[in-house]
């Protein structure tokens, strides 16, 4: 009865062990996780018996030194390149700022070659001109410009009535000098108002009697009849321009008093303390008077003119 009992009692412990659940491999890693603190497991950890590291350790440690090496490579490949690129980049802007400077030099002397150029021309149309205006002047050395005769005055008459006023002008002249080979109007300039008469041109046939009326007309006080009538040597407009350039010297030379009168070509020609000046451009005239110490006019002041200047070379001396 007893052994029955037994037998009995064994059967059913082993039942109980059977429908037990074993643990799993999970289980069995967090168990060992627990007893080792929460380290890492053992295929991340070294060897406990020789403290060296594991198989899957050192080929991690392989991986990341070839893949270091790999990009390191990459990169001196990349910077090779680049650098490769930079130097020929900076060869060809050599290379082209070379030919720059080259073509540069050249137009720098093409330009002095023209500004010489140009300063040879500028100073022999300045010859030229003054030679054509002295041949139109020359040809005009007998004319006389009147202004101020009225219009009412018509054309058939105006030879008497011209010979009337040089015989109060120059009573001394001899009828039979005073011989008027033409006698006319000129038009009139647009600026004028419409009740100006125009200037009346006249050619004396004798150029010292020309002179005398043009000296007297200066002197003489004119009766009624013929007053506000002034007389002009005639001039061509060159003459006239070129002698406008002359204004703040004939200005000054007036504010004080000196004697000047004009020459051909158009120059100044004039009288201090007994002395004799020429004076034939207005550079000239301007450093004479500061040589005499006087005060010079702001009236008539020129601008001076552009000169042609010549380019130097200054990337040469870098």
């Amino acid at each position: 009865m007893s052994q029955g009992k037994h037998k009995k009692n064994a059967s059913k412990e082993a039942k109980l062990k059977f429908f037990t659940q074993k643990p799993s491999q999970t289980a069995l890693h967090v168990q060992a996780a627990t007893r080792d603190g929460g380290g890492s497991s053992d295929e991340g950890s070294s060897s406990p018996e020789t403290g060296e590291p594991t198989l899957n350790t050192a080929l991690t440690k392989r991986h990341l030194q070839e893949a270091m090496e790999a990009l390191s490579a990459r990169l001196i490949q990349s910077w090779t390149s680049n650098v490769d690129t930079l130097r020929k980049d900076i060869l060809d802007l050599g290379a082209r700022t070379t030919r720059t400077e080259t073509k540069m030099a050249e137009y720098a002397t093409a330009h002095n070659e023209l500004a010489e150029q140009v300063s040879h021309l500028q100073h022999t149309i300045e010859t030229m001109e003054i030679k054509l205006m002295d041949a139109e002047d020359r040809s005009r050395r007998n004319n006389l410009r009147l202004r101020g005769i009225p219009e009412a005055v018509l054309q058939d008459d105006l030879p008497r009535y011209v010979r009337d006023l040089f015989n109060v002008i120059a009573p001394d002249i001899p009828s039979d000098m005073l011989l008027l080979d033409r006698v006319h109007r000129i038009p009139k300039p647009k600026h004028l108002p419409p009740s100006t008469p125009r200037d009346v041109l006249l050619r004396a046939h004798y150029f010292h009697v020309k002179e005398i009326i043009l000296k007297s007309s200066r002197t003489t006080h004119l009766p009624t009849e013929f007053a506000g009538i002034r007389i002009f040597a005639d001039l061509s407009q060159a003459t006239l321009k070129k002698r406008k350039t002359f204004q703040q010297v004939t200005t000054t030379l007036r504010d004080h008093n000196i004697r000047y009168r004009w020459g051909y070509p158009t120059k100044l020609l004039v009288w201090r303390n007994g002395e004799f000046s020429p004076l034939t451009t207005p550079a000239d005239g301007m450093k004479t008077l500061k040589a005499w110490g006087l005060q010079l006019s702001q009236a008539g002041r020129q601008p001076p003119l552009p000169a042609s200047t010549k380019v130097t070379q200054d990337w040469k001396k870098a």
